[in-house]
């Protein structure tokens, strides 16, 4: 597409759809007529793409398109929203909540108290370090946290 320019500002789309490239050819309309993605990720080598405005996560498998849904789902805008950890794809809802995913179905783990609920601004991001989840959050005042996720330690250790 050398030497075509842009004509102007693009009408954000009723529909939006997944195109990819193969290696040799563009793939277009993999997975069309969807509300426009919020992030995607790996999981278990396989393409995961969460839709907030309709519940949904997808998983892309060489055999197409899987749908798992939860009322109330949502997953943040930010980049690192979603992140394979062990067997389990975490999700950081933007709001108060995280989700977790095992291949068959999608839970909320967690509801974070304090969290900005009203901005997209509570549980934003998620990173693994030293073997442990991590995760970023902000509270209504604006104010910048990090929580961690230990699985080995006692209950009320296991979210600080």
């Amino acid at each position: 597409m050398l030497g075509r320019t842009h004509s102007g500002p693009v009408a954000v789309p009723a529909a939006s759809k997944v195109v990819y490239w193969d290696g040799s050819r563009i793939v277009d309309n993999d997975l069309a007529g969807i509300s426009a993605p919020t992030a995607f990720s790996i999981y278990q080598d396989k393409l995961a793409l969460a839709i907030s405005a309709a519940n949904e996560l997808r998983i892309r498998s060489t055999s197409g398109w899987t749908t798992f849904t939860l009322a109330g789902f949502i997953c943040s805008a930010y980049g690192n929203s979603m992140l394979e950890v062990g067997t389990y794809l975490y999700i950081a809802s933007g709001t108060n909540l995280i989700h977790r995913f095992d291949g068959a179905a999608i839970t909320l783990v967690r509801t974070v108290a304090g969290c900005d609920t009203a901005n997209g601004w509570g549980v934003t991001s998620l990173a693994l370090y030293q073997g442990l989840l991590h995760f970023g959050w902000n509270t209504a005042a604006a104010l910048t946290r990090v929580g961690r996720h230990d699985p080995e330690s006692t209950a009320a250790n296991e979210w600080v």
